[in-house]
C-alpha cells in the first residue's frame, strides 16, 4: 500500500481503518483474495501431511513444559509466518503449533538446532499455567564452548528473553557438531536449573 506514514503506530493505524473497511468482503468472498493466501496455504498443507506421514516426533517433557521435535530430512523446509510478520524456515510454523501445547520447543533436524518460546509464556496467559521463561544467552554461551570443545565452529545465539517469541539457535543457521542427545541434555538443564527470567504479571516503567 503505497504512501504508509513511516511511524509504526500511524503505519498500523492507517492498515487497521483500511482492514475494517475490507473485513466482511474478505470473510465472505475468501477466493477474490487467493493470491495474498494461496502458496502460504499451500506450504501449510504440505507441513501438516508431513506430520500425519510421520516425518516429525515429538517428545514432551511436561515438567519442563518442553517439547522436542524431531523433524525428518525429507520434511518440508519451506516454512510461513509465525507471528507479526516474522517467517520461519522448515514446517510450516501454524502446523506445529496445533502438534504440541508446550510452551517451549526445542527443532532439530540433522544437525540444525532451534529452540523458540511460544507467545503464550509473554502474556498473562489464563487458559493453563505456563512455565515462566528463563534467560537464554547463558545457555547460547554453554552451547558455543560445547561447540568449541567438539572442534565444531557454529556460535550459537540467544534473543532477548522480553521479545514476543525469543529463539536460540546457531547464527546463520549453521550446522552443529553437537549431537541431538547433547545438545537436549544441556537445554534441558537449563531450563531445570536457571531462575525465571521474565515475569508478564509485573508491570515495567
Amino acid at each position: 500500500m503505497p504512501g504508509l506514514p513511516e511511524d509504526d503506530g500511524a503505519r498500523t493505524a492507517v492498515l487497521f481503518d483500511e482492514l475494517l473497511g475490507r473485513f466482511v468482503d474478505i470473510c465472505d468472498r475468501p477466493e477474490r483474495f487467493r493470491t495474498l493466501w494461496a502458496e502460504e496455504d499451500e506450504t501449510l498443507g504440505a507441513s501438516e501431511e508431513a506430520l500425519a506421514a510421520g516425518l516429525m516426533t515429538i517428545s514432551e517433557d511436561r515438567a519442563l513444559d518442553l517439547a522436542v521435535v524431531t523433524v525428518s530430512e525429507r520434511a518440508p523446509r519451506k516454512g510461513g509466518h509465525r507471528f507479526g510478520g516474522q517467517w520461519v524456515e522448515g514446517l510450516h510454523p501454524i502446523a506445529l503449533r496445533n502438534a504440541t501445547e508446550r510452551g517451549a520447543v526445542l527443532t532439530q533436524r540433522g544437525r540444525h538446532y532451534a529452540f523458540a518460546y511460544r507467545y503464550e509464556s509473554w502474556v498473562q496467559f489464563r487458559s493453563r499455567p505456563v512455565r515462566p521463561r528463563v534467560d537464554l544467552a547463558p545457555l547460547a554461551e554453554h552451547l558455543t564452548e560445547a561447540e568449541e570443545a567438539s572442534g565444531g565452529t557454529a556460535i550459537w545465539v540467544a534473543e532477548r528473553i522480553s521479545g514476543l517469541i525469543p529463539t536460540l539457535a546457531p547464527a546463520g543457521a549453521q550446522e552443529s557438531r553437537l549431537g541431538p542427545s547433547a545438545v537436549q541434555h544441556l537445554v534441558q538443564t537449563h531450563l531445570r536449573t536457571a531462575p525465571p527470567a521474565w515475569d508478564p504479571y509485573t508491570v515495567r516503567r
